[in-house]
């Protein structure tokens, strides 16, 4: 049976001329599409305040995208080959991890991971999430500005204070917090410079660094601002230099995570200190608290909100670990992490002339997840798509 396939236009992306037609279309499988975005709309609804769904619709949208994801990796199983086994014993942990965590992301993110191997090339997965999210966060972005005009007392906003000090005004854009904003453009931004690759100059990187002192302007967010910078530095060197094809690199990037949840779990257990713990305002604490409360596990369990008092008296509460490898340890569990870590240097050690512009996307993404979680979210972080590049047996590919 030959599957259905869904062609989206490629305005966003800036690829043009009769001979890149088949490049420019999107075609991917009808459920691998209709899979995605629903897991994508229920995810993207949880992060802003503009878009709130009741708990019945936002748990049918979860059921509907689980359910399509998994009818495409089923039709398309003998793809897979001998991997099947050991992706849908992956399949399981993550569902299982989902009933006794509460969190989605690891059966969400191995979904997408898994099916996005057969749904299409590279370019057109990232495509689909750069037109999904253009689409969806100009829309929000526009009635925050449309709300800003015609009712100035309603719109939200975080003050940034330092030793007691207003030092910042950091604009919401009716997102949860003006991370999360800039976390998404940061992202674009990225994304836009891979679709783009090939015609990306001189010009392109000015532009992209605009954006970049646009949200450092609005959204005070210094990891984001200095990631479009980094990205725009790494596709840099990698068109002029070719540094992402030399195989040290490559490797480094490879083992990044494993390096990263290591030091994570140093930080948080052996390594420890009272000084130590106010390290990324007050993280580090956390993750300690977090490991010495509820400790490492298998396949993941509810994470307690605690808090804890600074060196300077300061009372922290938390709600959630502000790190993707201390979420990967001590609440989506070792299963789930090991399977991302297998995903990043599965990729990175496969024989692709793609690699090389992925790579920069990749590290990015890796470095991000070390202040935050949202590494785990397929609407922030696009380059899980380029993950699934490793995830079929090299005759397949």
């Amino acid at each position: 049976m030959v599957a259905r396939t869904i062609d989206i236009a490629h305005s966003f992306t800036g690829e043009a001329g009769a001979s890149k037609t088949k490049e420019g279309i999107l075609q991917l499988s009808a459920a691998f599409v209709i899979g995605f975005i629903c897991i994508y709309v229920k995810t993207f609804a949880s992060i802003t305040s503009l878009i709130s769904f009741p708990d019945a619709v936002d748990k049918e949208l979860l059921f509907a995208g689980v359910a399509l994801l998994s009818l495409h990796i089923a039709s398309k199983s003998k793809s897979y080959g001998k991997r099947l086994i050991p992706l849908l014993l992956v399949l399981l942990s993550s569902l299982y991890t989902y009933f006794v965590s509460g969190e989605t992301a690891p059966l969400s993110v191995s979904l997408i991971i898994i099916a996005a191997a057969t749904a299409g090339d590279s370019k057109s997965l990232m495509r689909l999430w750069f037109v999904t999210t253009a689409f969806l966060s100009l829309f929000v972005i526009a009635v925050y500005g449309l709300t800003a005009i015609l009712d100035p007392g309603s719109v939200s906003y975080i003050l940034r204070w330092e030793s007691g000090v207003e030092t910042a005004v950091r604009f919401t854009f009716f997102f949860s917090h003006p991370n999360m904003v800039a976390a998404l453009v940061m992202m674009m931004c990225g994304a836009y410079m891979y679709l783009n690759y090939d015609s990306i100059g001189f010009r392109t990187y000015v532009l992209i660094l605009a954006v970049a002192a646009t949200v450092l302007l609005f959204t005070d967010s210094k990891t984001s601002t200095a990631l479009i910078v980094l990205s725009v530095v790494c596709f840099a060197c990698q068109k002029q230099w070719r540094v992402f094809e030399r195989s040290g690199l490559r490797e480094l990037v490879g083992i990044l995570p494993i390096i990263f949840f290591f030091i994570v779990y140093l930080l948080a257990g052996p390594l420890y200190s009272d000084s130590l713990g106010q390290a990324l305002t007050g993280r580090v604490s956390l993750w300690h608290y977090c490991l010495e409360n509820q400790g490492v596990t298998l396949f993941g369990q509810f994470f307690v909100p605690t808090k804890s008092i600074g060196t300077n008296g300061w009372t922290f509460y938390y709600t959630t670990l502000d790190c993707a490898y201390a979420s990967g340890l001590l609440v989506l569990g070792l299963c789930f992490s090991a399977f991302f870590c297998s995903c990043v240097y599965r990729r990175v050690k496969k024989n692709d002339p793609q690699l090389a512009s992925e790579l920069p996307l990749i590290l990015v993404m890796l470095l991000f997840g070390f202040t935050e979680v949202h590494v785990f979210s397929i609407v922030i972080c696009a380059p899980l798509l380029l993950l699934s590049g490793g995830i079929l047996p090299p005759e397949h590919s």
